[in-house]
C-alpha cells in the first residue's frame, strides 16, 4: 500500500518512467550545451565584424580627410 500511495504522489518512481526521465534530461542537456557552443561562435563573430566595421570607418574617415586637403 505504500509503494502505490508513493508512486501516486510522485515520490517514488518505478524504474522505466525513471530511465526515459533520465534520457530525456541527457537530450536536454545536450540540446544546452549545442546552443552555448553556438551563441559563442556567434559572439566571436559578431565581435570580429564589429572590428572590421570599425576599421573600414577608420580608413573611410582617413580617405575622406585625405581628398578634402
Amino acid at each position: 500500500m505504500l509503494a502505490i500511495w508513493l508512486i501516486l504522489t510522485s515520490q517514488l518512481v518505478p524504474k522505466s518512467i525513471y530511465d526515459v526521465m533520465v534520457r530525456a534530461k541527457e537530450h536536454w542537456r545536450d540540446a544546452a550545451e549545442t546552443l552555448k557552443e553556438t551563441n559563442a561562435v556567434q559572439a566571436r563573430t559578431i565581435e570580429k565584424q564589429t572590428m572590421v566595421g570599425e576599421s573600414v570607418i577608420k580608413v573611410m574617415g582617413a580617405a575622406r580627410d585625405g581628398d578634402g586637403t
